[in-house]
C-alpha cells in the first residue's frame, strides 16, 4: 500500500487525495527501482576527467623537451620543430584550461 508523501499516512491505491492531511498524490510520480544501476558510466566519467588532466601535462613536458632541443641544435630545419612544439604547448595549455572550464561548469 503506497504511503502519503506528506504525512506518511496510508492511502488506498488510485486515492488522489490523502484521507489524512488531504494533501494531492498525483503531483509527485513515486520513484522506482528498476534494476542495477551500471557502473560502466562512472567509470568512464573518472577516466575522463583524469585522462583530461594528465594528456595535457604530457604534451606540455613533450612539447617542452623537443623545445629546448630544437632550440640547442640551432639549424634552419630546427626553427620548424620549435616552432611545432611551442604550438603543441600552446594547445596543450589550452586543453588543461577547457578541462577545468567544463569540470567546474558541472
Amino acid at each position: 500500500m503506497p504511503y502519503c508523501t506528506d504525512c506518511g499516512f496510508d492511502v488506498p491505491p488510485g486515492t488522489r487525495f490523502c484521507p489524512s492531511c488531504g494533501s494531492d498524490q498525483l503531483t509527485v510520480l513515486p520513484y522506482e527501482v528498476k534494476g542495477t544501476q551500471s557502473i560502466v558510466p562512472l567509470i568512464l566519467g573518472i577516466s575522463g576527467i583524469i585522462l583530461g588532466i594528465i594528456v595535457p601535462i604530457i604534451g606540455l613536458v613533450l612539447g617542452g623537451l623537443g623545445a629546448a632541443l630544437a632550440y640547442i641544435d640551432k639549424g634552419k630545419r630546427n626553427n620548424i620543430y620549435l616552432s611545432v612544439c611551442i604550438i603543441a604547448i600552446i594547445v596543450s595549455l589550452a586543453a588543461w584550461v577547457l578541462n577545468f572550464v567544463f569540470l567546474m561548469g558541472l
